[in-house]
Order: structure tokens, then C-alpha cells, then sequence
């Protein structure tokens, strides 16, 4: 089911179906989180994966820019949690301690985005934003999510039946 979700993701992004494509590609920390930490609730084994193959790659290690926003385990759930609940394609500013978020559409799949971190050491504020690219993130999440389950594919056990009948006529 992984390969059909994947090949679906990229049916959207060729077409211009960024959102669906977006939404689709959001369940698959929850599929492979499911796989990978059975016994954890949703929420701790969607961050959890996300975490462990993806986010921990994603911020700077370089000191003075550890504090610039990143696509986190937070933020993408966040992202998932609105998307798919609100149908709304942005994360709680607050909760998340940015200025603004915003999701980007672009003709390049490697553009991931732009963090910004400024400090106002006066009037003790800080401001973080954070623009994600929807290709660049499907793209990351696809492509782990594919290697994820070619390694583990016994583990996908699922029990399902989808028939075309199309050709027959229905």
C-alpha cells in the first residue's frame, strides 16, 4: 500500500493537486510509526518515527543556528493535525513559537523552504518563522517512507482487497 500511496503523492505533485498530495504524504509518518512503534497512541508514534528518520536530519548542528525553526516532529504533526482535522494548511503559530508559518508551492522539488531566527536583545522578543515547500516535503517523506517499508515489508501485513472493475464496465 506504501507504493500505491507514493505513486498517488507524486500523481498529485505532477498534476498540481499540492494539497491532496500534502495530506496524503502527512499519513505516512502514521502508517510507518504504526509499524515501527505498535504499542505507542498516535500522536507519540507519529513523532516518534518522524523523529528518528527524518527531523533529526532536518536542523542545523552548527551552534548560533540550533535555534532556527526546522521542520519538526511538532510541526509536522501539527501541520497532519489541522490539514486533516480543520482542513487547514498551517500549524499554531503560538504553540509552536513562531511568528508566522507558511507553506510554499514551487516548480523545484529540492527547495525546502526558508527559517528565520532574529533576536531583540532590547526589548527581550524573539522571532522565528518558517516556510516549508510542499514538493521538497513530500519529496522527504516519501522517499523515507518507501526505504522504511522495502526494509521492514513483512512487517506490513495489512489485509486488504481493492478491485478495478472499471474495464468491466461499473
Amino acid at each position: 500500500m506504501i507504493d500505491s500511496l507514493i505513486k498517488e503523492i507524486n500523481f498529485c505533485l505532477d498534476n498540481d493537486c499540492y494539497i491532496t498530495a500534502l495530506m496524503t504524504t502527512l499519513s505516512l509518518p502514521d502508517i510507518c510509526g504504526a509499524i515501527e512503534f505498535p504499542n505507542l497512541q498516535t500522536t507519540a508514534r507519529y513523532k516518534k518515527w518522524y523523529e528518528k528518520y527524518i527531523g533529526r536530519y532536518e536542523h542545523s548542528p552548527l551552534k548560533g543556528f540550533d535555534k532556527y525553526p526546522y521542520p519538526s516532529a511538532d510541526i509536522v504533526y501539527d501541520l497532519r493535525c489541522s490539514l486533516m482535522h480543520n482542513g487547514n494548511p498551517s500549524v499554531n503559530c503560538k504553540k509552536q513559537d513562531l511568528k508566522y508559518f507558511k507553506l510554499l508551492i514551487t516548480k523545484d522539488m529540492h527547495y525546502g523552504g526558508v527559517s528565520g531566527y532574529s533576536r531583540d536583545d532590547i526589548n527581550k522578543t524573539t522571532e522565528r518563522t518558517l516556510e516549508i515547500g510542499i514538493k521538497n516535503l513530500c519529496y522527504k517523506i516519501c522517499a523515507v517512507s518507501k526505504y522504511y517499508y522495502d526494509l521492514n515489508k513483512e512487517k506490513f501485513d495489512f489485509q486488504y482487497e481493492i478491485e478495478d472493475v472499471r474495464s468491466h464496465g461499473l
